[in-house]
């Protein structure tokens, strides 16, 4: 979507570093209520892994993976599966679901086909 002859392009490494300065303050919150969340996040959690009907032919990505709680899910039920998220803290947080044959964390600069 082009406004005023900007694509937004130009913008995009400073939106994800500030997604990335938020998500490392919010992660020590996140992790310190992970059971509650987790608790409060099942219905979902199990819907969207029922809906998917995973098997061990599947593969799953999941982009802002967290402490990959949707990915312990999907990996129970035969998956393959690899998480993205743009929080270091989130990812390595203790008691993560999330370890690093799972999960990966983004840059906050990816770098695009036009440099």
């Amino acid at each position: 979507m082009k406004m005023n002859g900007n694509d937004g392009a130009g913008e995009q490494p400073a939106v994800n570093a500030r997604a990335q300065a938020e998500w490392g303050t919010k992660a020590s919150r996140w992790v310190r209520d992970a059971r509650l969340l987790d608790h409060a996040f099942a219905p979902f959690t199990d819907a969207v892994v029922q809906a998917a009907d995973l098997g061990t032919a599947w593969r799953v990505l999941d982009v802002g993976c967290g402490t990959g709680t949707l990915l312990e899910a999907s990996v129970e039920r035969g998956a393959r599966a690899v998480g993205v998220d743009i929080s270091l803290d989130m990812v390595e947080a203790p008691g993560s679901g999330c370890p690093r044959r799972w999960c990966s964390v983004a840059m906050p600069r990816v770098p695009t086909c036009g440099g």
